[in-house]
């Protein structure tokens, strides 16, 4: 599902939002909202996640990339759906070797050495990939950063502390609300640097890796009640920080 809500910028124009359960469906989102765009560089990825979900496209995939028509929505969502890994690790660079997307950061707890990564695209475009261990970490590279326009990407599944795939999670295993609030706390300067350059939000709820369904949809309703009042998809929702103003 999809909802469209003003720019968080405050710019006169507005902005979608998107809720799927496989993440790899975020490679839909992306290339419609990209495709919608001037010519120019594509925005950059801001993706917070438990896991990295940079697994590149080996040379088969990029075949099928190659051939993909990505002005056919029906074609792009039957391949998001059947030819994307269903491990949900390998869309994001997917994105990047079309370039959907420009340079990829990515918040996340997987374990991982983390030097800065370069992949090339089809066009001979580079794209940067850096990953962080903390906001903090982040929120450093986004200040320095010259990118006009971002599409911000968060999988549920962080904010279980542990990988929740085939556990039975207990409730010291998950972010408290308080944390969540505090992380995406409007005046928080990288979610602020994210919001005027917002170009599109993707939400990735990812059931079997927070812990079910049910967890799943607490911490969606967690998440979207910090960012918007009333609720995503009811009427006339937007973001909270500016219905404070």
């Amino acid at each position: 599902m999809s909802d469209t809500v003003s720019h968080p910028g405050g710019r006169n124009e507005s902005v979608e939002v998107a809720v799927f359960q496989s993440h790899r469906y975020a490679f839909f989102f992306w290339t419609q909202w990209t495709r919608k765009r001037p010519t120019g560089s594509p925005p950059c990825l801001v993706s917070i996640d438990w896991h990295q979900d940079l697994c590149y496209p080996g040379p088969h995939e990029k075949e099928w990339l190659n051939a993909l028509n990505i002005q056919d929505d029906q074609e792009v969502a039957a391949f998001s759906w059947a030819s994307l890994s269903s491990n949900n690790d390998d869309h994001v660079l997917a994105a990047a070797y079309l370039n959907l997307i420009g340079d990829v950061y990515v918040l996340c707890r997987q374990r991982s050495n983390w030097p800065d990564e370069q992949l090339i695209d089809k066009f001979d475009g580079v794209h940067t990939i850096r990953k962080f261990k903390t906001a903090e970490d982040l929120q450093e590279a986004l200040l320095a950063s010259s990118a006009e326009a971002v599409y911000l990407d968060v999988d549920l599944d962080y904010f279980a502390i542990k990988d929740g795939y085939n556990r039975k999670m207990k409730a010291s295993d998950y972010m408290s609300k308080p944390a969540i609030k505090a992380l995406f706390d409007a005046e928080q300067p990288w979610l602020s640097w994210v919001y005027r350059r917002l170009a599109g939000f993707t939400i990735a709820t990812e059931p079997e890796y927070c812990g079910g369904l049910t967890k799943s949809n607490e911490l969606l309703d967690t998440l979207t009640s910090i960012l918007f009042k009333p609720g995503l998809f009811e009427k006339n929702c937007d973001w909270k920080h500016l219905r404070k103003r």
